[in-house]
């Protein structure tokens, strides 16, 4: 107290000098109209920054929770499309009971690599929220890869960007089959084999998932066809595929779950063994 009393007391003049200032600066703006409303218009532009800049720093910190809802909404929507669910018709009746068959659930990426050989993601979902591994993994713009290993709050996704990943595709636009896989080196680009000669393909064909696996449903976004080439005698394109799903900047990602998945397992099994 005794130092802002010996601080008043050296500046005291300069205090005054202030005080004074704000007083006739006080009257002016009082008494005449025009500065009057020139201080007030000036009031309520630098209040209205304040309270803008104020709204934005509040909205950038609720953003995180705001993309999480969003995202989980998203999910909630996923599953009830069409293509989550399979039709099943009612025997003597002109109608059609539908069954779901993908739900689908929410992750954060809390891990990626993009630069490797075999590349992997960390997400923050594991046994406790119903993940298991060879469960589907996408994003808002296609595919991303494979569930393999599971603890209890987290999981490990094989990335398409790995050499063990293949991808079951098809042509949208005719619905010829083809495989994805990737060789390496650039991350935007991978390879589509087994697409046949007679299959009339193009530059900017885009590809889908096929549905022939018990891991995606049909119709996911794979990528485009960047290109495509014959060589004399080949029965098969060679093409150079740009995916859709930038694998660096993958923040949520979507977990699917096909509820017939052990179904269609058990039966393929079953088949292979009569072979």
């Amino acid at each position: 107290m005794r130092n802002l009393f010996l601080f008043i007391w050296k500046h005291h003049i300069f205090i005054l000098f202030l005080l004074l200032e704000a007083l006739a600066l006080y009257l002016i703006i009082k008494n005449n109209r025009f500065q009057n409303t020139g201080f007030i218009n000036s009031a309520n532009v630098i209040s209205g920054n304040v309270l803008g800049l104020y709204s934005e720093i509040r909205e950038y910190f609720y953003l995180r929770k705001t993309n999480q809802l969003l995202v989980e909404e998203n999910a909630l929507l996923r599953s009830q499309l069409e293509q989550s669910f399979i039709k099943k018709p009612i025997l003597y009746k002109a109608d059609t009971n539908y069954t779901q068959k993908y739900i689908f659930r929410t992750a954060r990426v809390l891990n990626n690599s993009v630069n490797k050989r075999n590349n992997f993601l960390t997400i923050d979902k594991g046994k406790l929220h119903g993940i298991e591994p060879e469960m589907g993994v996408i994003s808002p713009d296609g595919v991303v890869g494979v569930i393999k290993d599971v603890s209890d709050n987290f999981a490990s996704v094989m990335s398409v960007l790995n050499k063990n990943t293949v991808v079951s595709c098809r042509v949208k636009k005719n619905g010829y089959l083809g495989t994805l896989i990737w060789e390496g080196g650039n991350p935007a680009y991978g390879t589509l084999n087994d697409v046949p000669r007679h299959a009339s393909l193009l530059p900017g064909d885009t590809i889908i998932t096929s549905g022939a696996s018990a891991i995606y449903p049909e119709g996911i976004l794979v990528g485009f066809v960047e290109t495509a080439s014959l060589e004399d005698g080949d029965n098969f394109y060679t093409i150079r595929l740009r995916f859709s799903t930038d694998y660096a900047k993958l923040t949520h990602v979507y977990i699917v779950k096909n509820l017939m998945s052990q179904e269609q397992k058990m039966l393929e099994k079953a088949t292979q063994n009569d072979n």
